[in-house]
């Protein structure tokens, strides 16, 4: 996964979720199934990134931060929502297509 395409899904889980950075790692393991594994040295970096170009921001509560986006962040995820639904739906229909292949 190019890292772009990992903020963006970081960002949409983010929006939907609001979580603390373990809530999201856990978030983005859930999804990658075993085809990958995040790890703290990869979301942490990743939400450093996504902070310092003003794409989310902090909130403490307690212990720990959780995430949720700015303004510029949602401005962000707007602009290739449709790049990510489509690539999505092209890689479901390959997947359906190669199932159907194995019957």
């Amino acid at each position: 996964m190019s890292p772009r395409v990992f903020r963006l899904l970081i960002l949409l889980l983010i929006d939907e979720y609001r979580p603390h950075g373990y809530e999201l790692m856990k978030k983005v393991n859930e999804l990658a199934g075993s085809i990958a594994h995040v790890g703290p040295g990869t979301i942490y970096p990743a939400l450093f990134f996504l902070k310092a170009r003003g794409f989310i921001r902090e909130i403490k509560e307690g212990r720990r931060k959780k995430y949720e986006l700015t303004d510029k962040g949602r401005a962000e995820l707007e602009k290739y929502l449709g790049d990510l639904e489509y690539m999505c739906r092209e890689i479901l229909r390959l997947v359906e297509k190669r199932t159907k292949g194995l019957q």
